[in-house]
C-alpha cells in the first residue's frame, strides 16, 4: 500500500493527528502487510522533491511529520514491514 504523509500535513497540530488517525484507520480497514510511505513533499508541483518529512542536514524539513506517522503505524496496524518513498533522482 502507498500513503502520503502529505495528506496529513497540517499548520493546526490537532488537525494533524486527527489525519494521521484517519490514515491508521484506513490501513486497518485495508490490512496491508506492507507500506511505502511517502518522506517528501513537492509543494509547487514541479516534479522536483523540495523538502523532506523527516529531520536531516541536507535537505529543507517541511515537517518532522514522517517519524510521527511511522510511529503510529506500527503500533496501531499489524503491518509488517514499512518503507519511506523517496524519489532518489528529484532532488
Amino acid at each position: 500500500m502507498q500513503c502520503s504523509v502529505s495528506v496529513s500535513a497540517s499548520p493546526d497540530k490537532t488537525q494533524q493527528q486527527q489525519n494521521i488517525q484517519a490514515l491508521i484507520a484506513r490501513i486497518q480497514q485495508i490490512q496491508p502487510n506492507t507500506i511505502f510511505l511517502q518522506a517528501f513533499a513537492d509543494p509547487d508541483a514541479n516534479g522536483s522533491a523540495d523538502q523532506v518529512y523527516f529531520e536531516n542536514r541536507h535537505i529543507t524539513t517541511r515537517d518532522n511529520l514522517f517519524p510521527q506517522a511511522l510511529s503510529a503505524i506500527r503500533e496501531q496496524t499489524q503491518v509488517q514491514h514499512i518503507y519511506a518513498w523517496l524519489p532518489l533522482i528529484a532532488w
